[in-house]
């Protein structure tokens, strides 16, 4: 069974946070070698404080959200939100990524450079602010590589490219044209796209009754119920297959933004309470477990009922306060989704016997039940909200496991904070070895270097300039030992422990 799996190659940002200067971070600095699955499974930001490892994931942040809603920039919020994040120098917040789709047989586990296909997808945004100080799309471009294409120079299999000057160039499809005319400027392209192709589709399957278009595929359909001439065919059904990359890459994707940034949390497990969450979830699955949108409830007695849970100050799927909302139809999903994070969390404590979720709202009318999370020790039991932030750590952190483990992308800012050195390095071993999927973090931690010092381009340092210093190991070169002595570009690393006592010794005559 041939699958489609996704990893980030090339990332670019500027404009966000101390990042006033483009800085390009390679991921698979040559996919045409690329050992897959796991080279390029892990990469760690290492870094002074406020050299920029923060601002990485929130360009990563953002973009996904321009990528993936198409309302993005009509929210106030989030206008807030870019203001506070555009760097004081800069006018422009411009972010760029470049991703892989690679095909492999998963039953045959054919790997190998020569036994998989892949395409390569680009795509740049800029964001500029208008006379009224809102944030426009001022510039974007998608391009669509075949792997045959790398071979010499690069030529496009699909383009788009649009700018404030000159909004639609024609290599699109007519189609797609009539309905991008004068939105270009407020939503991203990727999610223009997407929701053009998903309407479109739903459009065409509407026009033909079942029982006759069971026996003819996608495309017969699409050409029987589309005016399109052989060109512009040939490009909306190219157009068909991008929007099918689009949406399989954005939803493997998952950001986890520092909690001690409030700029920005957008950490998926600490979404923020009430109608604002539900109002932005269209269909979250955060911790496997379902919570529709609110605008979508129709029956009125269970709109009613949610939002009488809301107003109670319930915090959906909430670490913090260890209770989820749950529907009644998901309980064993979730509950069997609870056991495997409990496993997880055993491997590092074995003392916990078990997770005992207790449930309150459970009468029978009821379409919602709340489950309370708690840690059972046999002689005690402790609620997830008491428990150590390691602890806490790990159960948010189980799920992106089998995330990547399964082909999920799962960016993380602080991915060491709460956590021993020793469980961080076995999470990152597996990761690296076992996982088809990627691991991209910042952390302060210097144990995974040892796990990573071997993987190529597994570790990036940024200094005080915000440059990128690719480590590369040379014959029994150690990666700490590399930072530790000051041999990384721009970061000196010059403080001794004699500083302090010449500024505490200062204080002491009265010099401060």
């Amino acid at each position: 069974m041939e699958r489609n799996y996704n990893k980030i190659a090339k990332f670019a940002t500027n404009g966000i946070k101390s990042i006033k200067n483009k800085m390009e971070i390679d991921f698979l600095a040559n996919p045409k070698s690329a050992n897959f699955p796991y080279e390029g499974s892990v990469k760690a930001f290492y870094g002074e404080n406020g050299s920029g490892k923060t601002a990485i994931i929130h360009s990563f942040d953002i973009l996904f959200k321009l990528m993936n809603d198409e309302n993005y920039l009509a929210s106030e919020q989030n206008q807030k939100t870019l203001s506070e994040l555009l760097n004081k120098e800069s006018d422009n917040i411009e972010l760029y990524i470049s991703f892989l789709v690679y095909q492999f047989n998963k039953e045959e586990l054919e790997y190998s450079v020569n036994n998989y296909r892949f395409i390569i997808i680009d795509y740049s945004i800029s964001l500029a602010k208008n006379k009224f100080g809102q944030f426009f799309i001022n510039a974007q471009s998608l391009e669509v590589f075949k792997k045959s294409d790398l071979k010499k120079a690069k030529k496009p299999l699909y383009k788009f490219v649009s700018n404030e000057e000159n909004v639609i160039h024609n290599e699109t499809s007519s189609i797609l044209n009539a309905k991008l005319q004068n939105q270009l400027l407020t939503k991203s392209f990727t999610s223009l796209l997407k929701s053009v192709i998903n309407t479109t589709l739903v459009d065409i399957l509407k026009k033909h009754d079942t029982a006759t278009s069971n026996d003819k595929s996608l495309n017969e359909l699409i050409e029987e119920a589309m005016d399109l001439d052989k060109d512009n065919m040939q490009k909306f059904k190219l157009e068909i297959l991008v929007s099918h990359y689009l949406i399989d890459f954005l939803s493997s994707v998952k950001v986890f933004v520092g909690e001690e940034d409030e700029i920005n949390s957008a950490n998926r497990s600490h979404l923020s309470d009430g109608l604002t969450q539900l109002n932005n979830s269209l269909d979250i699955d955060s911790h496997s477990v379902y919570i529709p949108n609110f605008d979508n409830i129709v029956d009125l007695d269970e709109r009613i009922e949610f939002q009488n849970l809301i107003s109670s100050d319930i915090r959906a799927n909430d670490v913090l306060s260890s209770k989820f909302v749950i529907k009644r139809e998901s309980k064993d999903r979730f509950e069997k989704d609870m056991n495997y994070r409990t496993e997880i969390i055993r491997l590092f404590k074995p003392d916990i016997q078990n997770l005992s979720p207790y449930y309150t709202d459970i009468s029978e009318k009821n379409k919602y039940i709340i489950a309370n999370i708690a840690f059972d020790y046999g002689d005690y039991v402790v609620p997830l909200y008491l428990e150590s932030s390691g602890t806490k750590k790990l159960f948010e952190f189980a799920d992106s496991i089998k995330d990547i483990f399964n082909g999920g992308i799962v960016i993380y800012d602080e991915l060491d904070s709460g956590l021993h050195d020793v469980i961080l390095s076995r999470l990152v071993e597996f990761v690296s070895e076992n996982c088809i999927g990627q691991l991209i973090f910042t952390t302060h931690n210097l144990a995974p270097m040892e796990v990573l010092e071997s993987k190529k381009d597994s570790i990036d340092f940024i200094n005080a300039k915000q440059e990128i210093v690719k480590w590369v190991k040379r014959g029994n070169s150690k990666a700490i030992n590399f930072y530790r002595s000051g041999k990384v570009k721009g970061i000196p690393h010059n403080l001794s422990a004699d500083d302090f006592l010449r500024i505490l010794g200062k204080e002491e005559q009265g010099s401060l």
